[in-house]
């Protein structure tokens, strides 16, 4: 038995040790960066998740049967050389951790779904409240990092070679 709290924590450690071994297993300075950057900022919800039963969320410590990680979570089971040699760039590393978030709100999800102790619930819909405020700081991350991808002007304004001539009429 565990409590949601615990269940919780387990999770967000398995990722920020995924990012973390990723980081290190990678050569490309710009996915490293980023990777590395997520991690730390995993800190934040380790720590919002581990307060938990002292923010008026008591039922996050209660013990429960309805939460075992070894059905729930793939993480430990990911290679993350494999998975660094497969990024080949910052906007792909953000990328993968989007998906990876939405796999571990899924977790959070079914585990949600597969349990109908009340305490339980409003605990596990604590968590996701705090899990989309994550996944939304990488969206907009990632949403910076690809600008130059998606509307010419950063495309442009980016070439500082071209700069001047940008908006001219050469011809």
């Amino acid at each position: 038995m565990t409590t949601t709290r615990n269940f919780a924590l387990e999770v967000e450690r398995s990722e920020q040790k995924l990012l973390r071994d990723i980081a290190e297993a990678t050569e490309n300075t710009g996915v490293r960066g980023v990777l590395s950057r997520i991690a730390n900022d995993e800190q934040d919800t380790i720590s919002q998740i581990s307060n938990l039963c002292t923010m008026g969320n008591e039922s996050a410590c209660i013990q429960t049967g309805d939460l075992e990680m070894s059905n729930n979570f793939p993480l430990g089971l990911m290679d993350p050389e494999k998975i660094a040699h497969e990024l080949h760039d910052s906007v792909e590393a953000y990328r993968f951790v989007m998906e990876m978030e939405k796999d571990i709100e899924q977790v959070y999800q079914n585990a949600l779904n597969g349990t109908q102790n009340g305490s339980v619930r409003e605990a596990l819909e604590r968590v996701l409240e705090i899990k989309k405020h994550e996944m939304q700081d990488v969206e907009n991350m990632f949403l910076n990092a690809n600008a130059p991808n998606e509307n010419l002007e950063w495309g442009e304004f980016g070439n500082t070679e071209e700069f001047h001539q940008f908006g001219r009429d050469l011809y």
